[in-house]
């Protein structure tokens, strides 16, 4: 498992963002070394750099362990949804109500 440096170094090397999903990396990864490879203006070593970015952030997210719990499924939930859930079963806010 990568450090929080190389973590952090990699985010730097590929401009990923700190919320960034696997999908969002994998399309700036792509970007990037298109721009850093020799044939389009880019050096070999700008090409590694990019790659082994890459690779880092792909195996931390990869790698990552995900908890299926209420709690953690609930933290991600939106404050619409959140609202809703809390609310349902207020005579005055839940369903069926008009607002």
């Amino acid at each position: 498992m990568a450090t929080w440096e190389e973590i952090s170094e990699a985010r730097g090397v590929l401009g990923v963002g700190e919320d960034a999903t696997l999908a969002e990396i994998r399309r700036i990864f792509r970007d990037r070394i298109k721009a850093a490879h020799p044939d389009a203006g880019g050096t070999r070593g700008e090409s590694a750099r990019v790659t082994a970015a890459w690779k880092i952030l792909r195996e931390y997210c990869e790698g990552y362990r995900f908890r299926f719990t209420e709690d953690e499924v609930r933290r991600n939930e939106s404050p619409e949804e959140r609202m809703k859930r809390m609310f349902r079963q207020d005579t005055q806010w839940g369903p069926g109500q008009k607002h």
